[in-house]
C-alpha cells in the first residue's frame, strides 16, 4: 500500500529480527516488494535484542554473539539473492542450496543497525547503509554511545572495516523544535539517562529551532558524513513528525536536505 501510494519515499522496515525470518524467504519478499515499489524498497535488518520479544514468541534467545554470528550469515544470503546470484551457502546457522530468486530480481539496498564492535563489524561487511542505533551506555568506549566521541569512532570503525563508500544513518531517539534549546536538553537527557552536556552535542538529539536543527544536521554530516536521520513519528512523550516541516525548510538551503529524512522508521 505505501509502495503504490507513494512515487519517491524509500521504504522498509527499521529494523526486522532476524531470529524470526529465514533468509531465503525474506530475501523473496523483499525482492517482491522491491519490485512494487519500483526501487524503493530498502531491507533493515537487526540481530535482535528483546529477549521478552523472544520469549512470547516461543523462539530461543540465544546469546548475543550467535544472534550476530546469525544475522551475518542471513545478510549474505539475502545479499547475494538480491544480486541475482545463484546461491549456495554452508554455513553453521543457514544452508541453501543453488538457491535463485525469480528473474527479473530488483536489487534492494540492506540496512543493518546496530551499535557493538561486533554488529558494526557486519554491517560494514554486507550492508549498504548502517545505522547507528546509540546506547546510554558505550559499546565500544568507555563513554555513552550518544556522547559526540563515540559517535565519531563508531563512524570511522565503520569506513575501516567495510572500505568501501558506505552510507550512515542515525536513528534519532529525541527531537523537539522549540525556542529553549536548553530545557529541551534537560528534558532530552532525563528520558535517555545522559547529561544535557551530552543531549546538546548528539546527532541522536535534535532540539532547537528549525535553524538550529538544521545546522547541526549539516555540522554533522560535514564531519562525520552522515547522510540521513530518521525521527520517530509515533511515540507519546515526542513531538508529531510534522513538527519537523519548518526544518525540512531549513534543509532545503543546505545540499544534504534530499539524503536527509524526517519520517517514522
Amino acid at each position: 500500500m505505501l509502495a503504490t501510494s507513494t512515487t519517491r519515499a524509500r521504504i522498509g522496515p527499521l529494523v526486522l529480527n532476524n531470529d524470526f525470518r529465514h533468509p531465503a524467504v525474506l530475501a523473496h519478499e523483499a525482492a517482491a516488494l522491491a519490485d512494487l515499489s519500483d526501487g524503493r524498497f530498502e531491507l533493515g535488518l537487526g540481530a535482535g535484542y528483546n529477549q521478552r520479544e523472544y520469549e512470547r514468541s516461543g523462539i530461543p534467545f540465544l546469546p548475543r554473539r550467535t544472534r550476530i554470528a546469525r544475522l551475518a550469515g542471513a545478510a549474505a544470503i539475502v545479499r547475494a539473492l538480491l544480486a541475482g546470484e545463484t546461491v549456495s551457502f554452508d554455513g553453521e546457522h543457514y544452508r541453501v542450496r543453488e538457491l535463485r530468486l525469480p528473474e527479473p530480481v530488483r536489487s534492494a539496498p540492506i540496512l543493518i543497525g546496530g551499535s557493538s564492535r561486533e554488529l558494526l563489524a557486519v554491517a560494514a561487511a554486507h550492508a549498504d547503509v548502517v545505522t547507528l542505533a546509540g546506547s546510554p551506555r558505550s559499546s565500544i568506549e568507555g563513554t555513552s554511545d550518544y556522547a559526540r566521541e563515540a559517535v565519531d569512532r563508531q563512524a570511522a570503525l565503520v569506513r575501516e572495516l567495510s572500505g568501501r563508500s558506505i552510507e550512515l544513518h542515525v536513528l534519532v531517539q529525541w527531537h523537539e523544535v522549540t525556542d529553549d534549546r536548553e530545557a529541551a536538553a534537560r528534558r532530552a537527557a532525563s528520558s535517555l539517562e545522559v547529561s544535557p552536556q551530552i543531549a546538546l552535542d548528539s546527532p541522536y538529539v535534535l532540539i532547537g529551532t528549525a535553524e538550529e536543527i538544521a545546522a547541526s544536521v549539516h555540522d554533522w554530516h560535514e564531519r562525520v558524513g552522515i547522510t540521513r536521520f530518521t525521527i520517530f513519528a509515533d511515540r507519546p512523550e515526542l513531538q508529531p513528525a510534522d513538527v519537523f516541516a519548518p526544518v525540512l525548510d531549513s534543509l532545503s538551503r543546505w545540499s544534504i536536505h534530499d539524503r536527509s529524512s524526517s519520517s517514522s522508521p
